[in-house]
């Protein structure tokens, strides 16, 4: 491939250094900007530990996470200050039910199965964990979090995915039991401490998972990928195709690449993508989205494809 997309940057970490030849990136997913604006519930209208999370029955690494929790963080949280904690999720494991009752943490944990709406658990609790030891991807629940406005306390490992460091400031960071525990008391003490990470956090979503970032960076990648399909020999495509290495296109089944003139699949796709663009057109400032590609988008790295003319 010219082009490896990674969805973290741990698993791009990963693949660089097995195949250190290859061009890797990483790319998230895309949060609504729905859900990108403060909650009105400040720190002092907010209660509590929030973990949210699907199971499916089993613990796998979602459930192992929170008994992890359960077991070597929140009884030292416990002991220095009685913080609720409210476990919510899609077929939560009766394990889980058990252990919390063998430990005598019932008056403590609350559980939320399949909640309809998560807005009013995002908005009522004063942070969300993600204390994960294992897993691959990024967690969804958790940049959701983020958008919403809650501190998050992580693991390295989840921190890791999304490239956030300590220094960062947009989530504190535990790597062991003691520096969980730190970071959950911290955030429940401090005020100041809870709107930094509070406000970093939006910050950060919006820049790295808003739609018109994530859809930015990927037409950059496919503007690269097409420019370097297109210097290959056309006797060499229609030979990689032949021969089963190639299908049509390596980014489209309908083999679309790099324009050089304005074409009706060009001007649908990219008003598509981008919206400021189509109203531009409709309000006569560009007289096609190719113009304003020509003007404005290869700098902005957004794209403009027609079919390819092999």
């Amino acid at each position: 491939a010219d082009i490896v997309v990674a969805v973290s940057e741990n698993e791009k970490e990963i693949a660089s250094q097995l195949y250190p030849e290859a061009d890797i990136r990483a790319i998230g997913h895309i949060m609504g900007q729905e859900n990108l604006s403060e909650s009105p519930n400040g720190f002092n209208k907010r209660r509590g530990i929030l973990f949210v999370a699907s199971f499916d029955n089993k613990m796998y690494y979602n459930g192992d996470s929170i008994w992890y929790f359960l077991k070597e963080i929140y009884p030292s949280i416990l002991l220095k200050s009685e913080i609720n904690l409210t476990i919510a999720g899609r077929n939560i494991p009766d394990y889980l039910r058990r252990y919390t009752n063998r430990l005598d943490l019932d008056r403590y944990v609350t559980f939320m199965e399949s909640p309809e709406d998560l807005r009013p658990l995002f908005e009522s609790h004063r942070m969300f964990i993600a204390p994960h030891l294992y897993g691959s991807g990024i967690q969804f629940k958790l940049s959701e979090a983020l958008s919403f406005g809650i501190p998050c306390v992580m693991s390295k490992l989840s921190a890791d995915a999304f490239a956030i460091t300590e220094e960062s400031k947009v989530a504190c960071i535990g790597p062991d039991p003691e520096s969980f525990t730190s970071c959950v008391l911290s955030l429940d003490r401090d005020e100041l401490q809870w709107n930094t990470f509070r406000e970093n956090g939006i910050s950060f979503i919006q820049q790295t998972h808003s739609r018109q970032q994530v859809l930015k960076v990927w037409s950059g990648v496919i503007q690269e990928a097409t420019r370097k399909y297109r210097k290959m020999k056309a006797a060499e495509r229609i030979s990689m195709a032949n021969e089963g290495q190639m299908v049509k296109h390596v980014l489209f089944t309908n083999d679309l690449w790099a324009a050089s003139h304005v074409c009706p699949e060009g001007e649908t796709l990219y008003m598509k993508l981008f919206p400021d663009v189509r109203d531009a057109v409709k309000a006569g400032l560009f007289p096609s989205a190719y113009q304003h590609w020509l003007d404005h988008g290869q700098q902005e790295a957004r794209t403009y494809v027609c079919r390819d003319p092999l």
